[in-house]
């Protein structure tokens, strides 16, 4: 508790890591609203050569999944708060574009599993 404490204690100096900033600013170019993109794109194409159903139970998990980099990287368009989203970046974000990708590629590849056997 005591390192807890001295954190809070000294609070003023870490302004600029937990800074609120006013913007309505979206943000395109981070490497995890980039990957979400990416995935998007994917899906779309695995969509559209008809390796996955539209109308799967599991498709708006996917979806779901897939977007939530880019609405929380850019809530502020709405909002006009964002508080710098280094927690978002590093987990959040990482994680749900990693789980929407190994939904598509299990739908992908157990479609074709089922339709060996």
């Amino acid at each position: 508790m005591i390192p807890y404490f001295l954190l809070v204690a000294n609070i003023q100096t870490y302004e600029g890591v937990i800074a609120l900033e006013r913007t309505h600013k979206p943000i395109i170019l981070h490497q995890t609203v980039i990957a979400g993109i990416f995935n998007l794109c994917l899906i779309v194409a695995v969509v559209y050569f008809n390796r996955l159903d539209i109308k799967s139970t599991v498709f708006p998990v996917i979806i779901a999944f897939a977007l939530l980099p880019l609405a929380v990287f850019n809530q502020q368009v709405i909002t006009g708060h964002s508080m710098q989203p280094f927690h978002y970046a590093y987990y959040v974000g990482n994680y749900t574009i990693l789980v929407s990708f190994v939904l598509v590629v299990r739908e992908v590849f157990g479609r074709q599993l089922e339709s060996k056997s």
